[in-house]
């Protein structure tokens, strides 16, 4: 639910009893309610009970906004769902039967649910079919059997990712423990890039992947493969993705929403409480990009500032390293190096407080090739005076909330060594 619950109100409200001391008691109510004085819905509530425990059938219609981000799936206050829904108590023990939600053609079924001391221990089905502006967004089926096996003809995966980064303390499926295998003949993803023939097998530890092979398609030769391991010496697990298709992975971060074409491969070590990771990005154009557009401004680089708004500035690497320790994101350093431009710049995101502080270098890549050029590949690195002296490029900060950032730029007559180290192993590399 998107907001609280304050007020509950009940009008013509019917109650009949049925009490036995040889049979089942029962206790029937029906009526209508409403939350915080707003249309009033009709509800049903039956309850039969006998020393054994007692059972319950509730039924009742629904108006308030529902929103499932994990499935992309919202309901306006505007249209009327029906759940229902029968359930077991006994002791600490909670059956539910069922558990069935319907809002026009969009349906969530749960099956066989059991709890025990306020703890999930099973689940044995979940059927899903849901529309995003008429169209079908989600049909699929989990079953828990000796192995979970998800397994349907599509899923909205728009909003996964950010769902997956959000730090939930509470796992409620922390009493899970088995192999795992899912099967998607499509993929919805939040650039609109269709993902097809998607296939998983794992294993899952106490509500979380200790162990994953993945592999699916874009389109034609463009995959996306995923690999997941854990050293149990350790504790730490070793992500690893690759895809032909870098766009549909990093949609959720506005820094990469102008990228176009490339192959990426990402690569995490992580345990509970810190992750290091690596990005690579090859052969890639950056087209549109506000922040990029206002630091070429700024530095006043002549056509490189056109580029942008035309064909796109192509970039031959992009490698970003970067740790995360609770809600602080430490970027140790992101080096693009391109045909235009070069840039090495580091900083961090604090998630806590949504401020952003990131400083680097930016050179044009003319200037870079001719510096480079004059240096030797063997022996210390010197900067001939003739290279040293001039207009080299700009060093820049962008600081500021999410959203807000304001850019500084001033003019540099030197390159840092560090700079100068990576233009050089970049040159290693291609010789």
């Amino acid at each position: 639910l998107k907001n609280k619950i304050s007020k509950l109100n009940f009008d013509k409200t019917n109650v009949r009893f049925n009490l036995s001391k040889n049979k089942d008691n029962s206790i029937a109510i029906n009526g209508l309610y409403n939350l915080d004085n707003k249309k009033y819905e009709k509800y049903k509530i039956e309850n039969t009970f006998n020393k054994s425990g007692n059972k319950f059938n509730l039924n009742f219609d629904f108006n308030e906004e529902i929103i499932l981000n994990f499935l992309n799936y919202k309901k306006n206050k505007k249209k009327t769902a029906n759940i229902s829904s029968k359930f077991l108590l006994n002791n600490k023990k909670i059956n539910i039967y069922n558990i069935d939600y319907k809002e026009g053609k969009n349906i969530i079924l749960f099956e066989d649910i059991k709890i025990k001391n306020k703890k999930f221990k099973s689940l044995k089905k979940v059927k899903v079919k849901t529309y995003f502006k008429n169209k079908e967004n989600n049909n699929f089926e989990i079953n828990f059997n000796k192995k979970i096996f998800i397994k349907g003809l599509i899923f909205d995966s728009t909003n996964l990712l950010k769902q997956l980064t959000v730090n939930n303390k509470e796992n409620p499926l922390r009493n899970i423990n088995s192999d795992i295998e899912i099967k998607f003949k499509n993929i919805i993803t939040k650039k609109l890039t269709p993902l097809s023939n998607f296939n998983l097998i794992g294993k899952i530890e106490k509500g979380k992947f200790i162990q994953l092979s993945s592999k699916s398609e874009f389109e034609k030769n463009k995959y996306l493969d995923i690999s997941l391991k854990k050293d149990f010496t350790s504790g730490k697990k070793a992500l690893e993705i690759f895809s032909d298709m870098p766009g549909p992975l990093l949609a959720d971060f506005s820094f990469f929403d102008s990228l176009q074409g490339g192959k990426l491969l990402f690569s995490n070590v992580f345990d509970d409480s810190n992750s290091f990771s690596n990005l690579t990005i090859d052969n890639f154009k950056v087209k549109d990009a506000p922040i990029l557009a206002k630091l070429l401004s700024l530095a006043d680089l002549g056509g490189v500032s056109d580029l942008m708004k035309g064909e796109g500035i192509s970039f031959d690497k992009l490698e970003v390293k970067f740790n995360q320790k609770d809600k602080l994101l430490n970027i140790k350093e992101i080096y693009a190096v391109g045909t235009s431009i070069s840039i090495l710049m580091d900083g961090y995101v604090d998630n806590n407080t949504g401020m952003i502080s990131l400083s680097g270098t930016m050179v044009p890549a003319k200037k870079l090739n001719k510096l480079i050029s004059k240096i030797p590949l063997i022996g210390k690195i010197l900067i001939p005076k003739e290279i040293g002296e001039g207009l080299f490029g700009v060093s820049f900060k962008i600081k500021g909330m999410s959203g807000s950032t304001k850019i500084s730029v001033n003019p540099i007559k030197t390159l840092t060594p560090r700079f100068i180290t990576k233009a050089l192993e970049k040159r290693r590399k291609i010789n």
